[in-house]
């Protein structure tokens, strides 16, 4: 489940989120070649994966790659969709809006840097003192 600001994630079955992955803080998402679904790293941390050579030509898994300094530490997320069918609107819907919150995040960032200096100024003894009369 996706909203504006994050992806949740939830077992199958289950309400419960058990992870989230703030928006602004993707620095990449891409589908994965068939070929990167045997790596044995994949496999002991999702379970087994079942592939055909049927399916591996028509299931891509959808990557996403975190940002080292955010709320995920650089984590690197592996989505499996159902089918194809999930894969390429799943994937035209998050890429622009990570890209979007990135943009928003920016913003944000570039304001907040600028109220801290103004505040610093504000703060400083010389500005406090020249109020004072």
């Amino acid at each position: 489940m996706y909203t504006k600001k994050s992806i949740l994630f939830a077992r199958e079955g289950n309400d419960k989120v058990c992870d989230v992955i703030p928006l602004h803080e993707i620095s990449k998402i891409e589908e994965s070649d068939p070929i990167l679904q045997s790596i044995g790293s994949t496999k002991e941390i999702f379970g087994t994966l079942d592939i055909n050579s049927d399916q591996a030509e028509a299931k891509k898994n959808i990557i996403i790659d975190t940002v080292p300094e955010g709320f995920n530490s650089g984590r690197t997320y592996l989505i499996q969709p159902l089918s194809v069918l999930e894969s390429q609107p799943l994937l035209s819907t998050l890429v622009p809006l990570a890209n979007s919150a990135r943009m928003q995040e920016l913003k944000y960032t570039r304001f907040k840097v600028s109220q801290m200096k103004v505040a610093k100024v504000f703060d400083s003894d010389f500005v406090q003192k020249l109020a004072g009369f």
